[in-house]
């Protein structure tokens, strides 16, 4: 038995051009596949130094264990299982699964599926296209254009909780 997601992946890995490969991608779609690029490319740390595998093939395949490396991948995230007794479970885990199936999980440790794919376009073949959060920040008043503190004239730009406006404040004899 040959892993259709290997397959899958190997199939984008060698196609060209990212429209195509999205396309690929989209006909293929799984909730493995979903698990495998949140798993991946999320927010999540594993705090595994380094993973050596032990060259040992086990009979589980991604496409029907992918919970058993998920499961494993949640504990080492959880820091449940952390330093040596951690790579021998990363190790361990691995090693219960065919050959295949060892190739994509490598990748996945390794937080890089290197089939061409990137986190946007994944994204959007899944209908959840990552808008970018930027700050609006302050001009430097030399180079505002049209802004002259001395006449009164002012600047606003946008801001997110409200309105960012330049003043000038002088002293009087008076006060």
């Amino acid at each position: 038995m040959s892993s259709t997601i290997f397959q899958t992946f190997l199939r984008i890995q060698n196609t060209a051009g990212t429209n195509t490969k999205k396309e690929i991608l989209k006909k293929n779609m799984s909730p493995i596949i979903r698990q495998i690029f949140e798993d991946t490319y999320g927010p999540q740390k594993y705090y595994i130094k380094k993973f050596v595998p032990n060259g040992d093939y086990g009979h589980l395949f991604i496409d029907i264990d992918y919970d058993t490396f998920h499961n494993t991948l949640m504990k080492l995230a959880n820091r449940e299982v952390t330093g040596d007794a951690a790579e021998q479970l990363l190790q361990a885990t691995v090693a219960l699964f065919e050959y295949e199936s060892q190739e994509i999980l490598y990748k996945i440790i390794d937080r890089n599926l290197k089939i061409g794919v990137s986190l946007d376009n994944f994204l959007d073949v899944i209908g959840e296209k990552e808008s970018k959060f930027e700050v609006a920040l302050a001009e430097n008043l030399n180079k505002a254009k049209n802004v002259d503190p001395i006449d009164g004239t002012y600047f606003v730009s946008r801001k997110l909780d409200g309105v960012r406006c330049i003043c000038y404040i002088s002293k009087t004899l008076e006060d």
